[in-house]
């Protein structure tokens, strides 16, 4: 086979797009939506997960002792709890401790708190547990409860079992979306490439008689559908990437001061930008391309 064989379907497929061009405009734009919708879905479903695994980190299982706990044994409780499975860092605190820091959040209210001290501290000693993963909770509560040293236990788990439940839900109704988006781009990409059949009917027909194959009258059309598709992922990517900069550098600016804010910070531009490199080319070209086929295979008697 010839060189000029093998550029053929690309230069006739160009040809069909500009010969097209309100049908090839709408594909484009359609292709564009869909694809930025995906972007939006994708950027929605990676930060919830994101989110997710921050609070999961963050989860804080509390341990109020018994007051009549010493300091001493406090501490020598606190080393044995951070060799259980699943501990990533304990923290003692004691009574002294949990005191200054009341005051601490009370600010200029403080105050109200300086007729305490070491003999009348209402406050327990506690220690401040941190899980490698949710999933060791409920066997370190249990342990925690079944200790003499221990008086109550607190943890907030219901929240993040919600956190997860919204991390699914994410997930799925952008499986949905996207789902709806591909079956309706494929259908205006489908039709754009229908009309070139038809404005090259007697053609096709002409080279049918004298011997063409199958693949030979297909290739321009599927050719076209690619570059229906690298179109709008070109131009969808470069919107995405700059939205997506724009957002998480206002999010940045929010939550770079508070301990609780950073954990609603946006993933990195980088990962998204990386991703959706891939994404937005494999999908556009790959979805441009099979409705082509599919089209040219449903109406071409070839």
């Amino acid at each position: 086979m010839s060189f000029k064989q093998y550029v053929r379907p690309f230069s006739e497929g160009m040809r069909n797009v500009f010969r097209n061009g309100v049908m090839s405009l709408a594909s484009v734009i359609s292709m564009v939506c869909m694809l930025l919708m995906l972007g939006m879905v994708f950027a929605v479903v990676l930060n919830t997960n994101a989110f997710a695994q921050r609070f999961e980190s963050e989860l804080d299982v509390r341990a109020f002792l018994k007051d009549n706990l010493t300091a001493d044994e406090g501490a020598a409780f606190t080393e044995t709890v951070s060799d259980w499975e699943g501990v990533a860092e304990v923290t003692y605190i004691s009574k002294q401790d949990a005191l200054t820091s009341w005051e601490e959040d009370l600010g200029d209210d403080g105050t109200l708190l300086e007729g305490y001290g070491e003999d009348n501290n209402p406050l327990p000693a506690s220690i401040s547990l941190r899980v490698q993963t949710p999933a060791y909770v409920p066997n370190i509560v249990a342990m925690l409860e079944d200790n003499d040293a221990v008086d109550t236990v607190t943890y907030s788990q219901d929240v993040v079992n919600w956190v997860q439940r919204i991390s699914e839900w994410v997930r799925n109704g952008g499986v949905l979306l996207i789902a709806i988006l591909l079956i309706v781009t494929t259908i205006i990409i489908s039709n754009t490439v229908r009309i070139s059949v038809y404005a090259r009917k007697s053609e096709i027909n002409i080279m049918k008689y004298i011997g063409a194959t199958n693949s030979y009258v297909r290739s321009p059309f599927v050719a076209e559908g690619f570059y229906l598709g690298l179109i709008g992922a070109l131009v969808s990517y470069g919107a995405a990437v700059g939205a997506y900069a724009y957002l998480a550098t206002r999010f940045d600016v929010v939550s770079g001061s508070a301990r609780m804010l950073r954990l609603f910070q946006l993933v990195p531009l980088h990962e998204f930008a990386v991703f959706t490199a891939i994404l937005f080319p494999v999908v556009g070209c790959g979805l441009g391309m099979l409705a082509s086929f599919v089209s040219t295979r449903r109406h071409l008697r070839v």
